[in-house]
């Protein structure tokens, strides 16, 4: 064994992806131990939600798979108006893997500050609760780079689809391959 001074730390070297999309970690780790818990979530009211490596990539290709046949180009911008929840980590993972930039917001900063941030941004997609769509329906140069409104409800209300029916189109893309690989492949956009 070399003396201590000739080996490097662990913590030198970090694992490179050979395929440079970090969402491919998530895939391999589905068919490697796809029943491990990869996201522990608190509930509301006590508890916690899981999501294991398999369901986190299902619903992850899910998203990337409707991203992919919404047409929009890589790089476009995915604004994210949401609380934190299960939803939001294969949504986020979704967008990149389809090669979209995922910006996110707190809704809880005010509608000047969301609405400023939004014409600054310029998203091609806004995800955000009903109220906030209800809120912005007549603004209509403030969205006007949006092709694409998701609701985070139980009903769209004509805005968009909402998370889950946008999820649910996605499975029946992703489940026959439409997202066979990663859009990024060199992990820059």
């Amino acid at each position: 064994m070399p003396p201590r001074a000739d080996r490097s730390p662990s913590h030198a070297r970090p694992r490179v992806n050979p395929s440079g999309d970090f969402t491919c970690i998530v895939r391999q780790h589905a068919v490697t131990q796809p029943a491990t818990v990869a996201i522990y979530f608190p509930r509301g009211g006590g508890g916690w939600d899981e999501l294991s490596y398999a369901d986190l990539e299902r619903r992850t290709d899910a998203f990337a798979a409707f991203f992919c046949a919404s047409g929009l180009p890589m790089g476009s911008r995915v604004q994210l108006l949401l609380k934190p929840c299960v939803t939001l980590y294969p949504l986020i993972l979704g967008a990149v893997r389809a090669g979209l930039v995922p910006v996110f917001l707190d809704p809880a900063m005010g509608l000047r500050n969301v609405l400023s941030c939004i014409r600054t941004v310029q998203p091609a997609v806004v995800v955000a609760p009903l109220a906030l769509h209800i809120g912005t329906a007549g603004l209509v140069r403030t969205f006007q780079s949006v092709s694409l409104r998701i609701v985070d409800g139980r009903r769209g209300l004509g805005f968009g689809p909402t998370l889950a029916q946008f999820e649910l189109a996605g499975v029946s893309r992703a489940g026959v391959g439409y997202v066979a690989h990663c859009r990024v492949t060199n992990g820059v956009l």
